[in-house]
């Protein structure tokens, strides 16, 4: 049952939950990759009860919006939002690949990068703020359960497309027999699917098809300028595959 270790581990690596971990053995990388979508019931558990504050003390939905918006990056500690500004900057600066992997390593930040956060936040902050004035708990359900399923779904990617260099965070979460993660995130999707299915069929349907769609195109991006996914792709494809998603219970 050694493997139950990757849930704190999980835990110590994706979230800012305090969890006492004095030292980390060998295999625990790969152990922690496989609880990780986990995790993402955390922050939809948050966001869910923030939800149920908010009908219960009939608190302005701008207020309600906010919190909702800032709870997921609160409790990463915006591990997956930094990726996307990474990628963002090493994308808009034009160069060739390898000056593009020199970026994804640079800790400065760039204006493409902030100009990338911001459109991202302010898109994905309204449709939460709309979403929101029409919302039924069904709907909540379901908003609470994409940060399981995109999490899942990103560590499928993870293990199923070449990577751009043989070193590196995720390399070393992915190296060897990929057999248990595999089933672990297969098995974290289909239940995550299942559930949201039992719960809305339609809208369960749109977010499957648009995170495949989008799965594809991070393929055909990734490859394209990188070589290969990094972590900082992954973070990159998770930030936006969660505003897509939302996107699909909007509608």
């Amino acid at each position: 049952m050694s493997f139950l270790r990757g849930i704190p581990v999980a835990f110590s690596m994706y979230t800012k939950v305090p969890v006492n971990m004095k030292e980390f053995k060998d295999g625990d990388l790969k152990r922690g990759f496989m609880f990780y979508p986990l995790t993402g019931i955390l922050m939809g558990g948050a966001c869910f009860l923030m939800y149920l504050l908010s009908e219960h003390f009939a608190l302005p939905i701008f207020f309600t919006a906010a919190i909702m918006f800032l709870l997921p990056l609160i409790l990463t500690g915006g591990l997956h939002t930094d990726g996307f500004m990474d990628v963002s900057d090493a994308v808009g600066c034009w160069k060739d690949r390898e000056e593009k992997l020199k970026i994804l390593k640079d800790p400065h930040i760039g204006a493409f990068s902030v100009i990338a956060i911001i459109r991202h936040c302010v898109f994905y902050f309204a449709f939460i703020y709309l979403w929101l004035d029409k919302a039924t708990q069904n709907d909540m359900y379901i908003f609470s359960l994409i940060f399981v399923l995109s999490r899942a779904v990103c560590g499928i990617s993870c293990i199923a497309l070449k990577l751009a260099k043989q070193e590196g965070f995720l390399y070393e979460e992915t190296q060897g027999d990929k057999k248990g993660l595999w089933i672990s995130f297969i098995v974290f999707a289909s239940i995550t699917i299942g559930l949201m299915l039992y719960i809305d069929i339609i809208k369960t349907v749109a977010i499957v098809l648009i995170l495949v769609l989008f799965f594809i195109y991070y393929r055909y991006f990734s490859y394209r300028h990188f070589g290969g996914i990094t972590g900082d792709t992954a973070g990159w494809f998770l930030t936006i595959s969660e505003g897509l998603a939302l996107v699909s219970v909007f509608f």
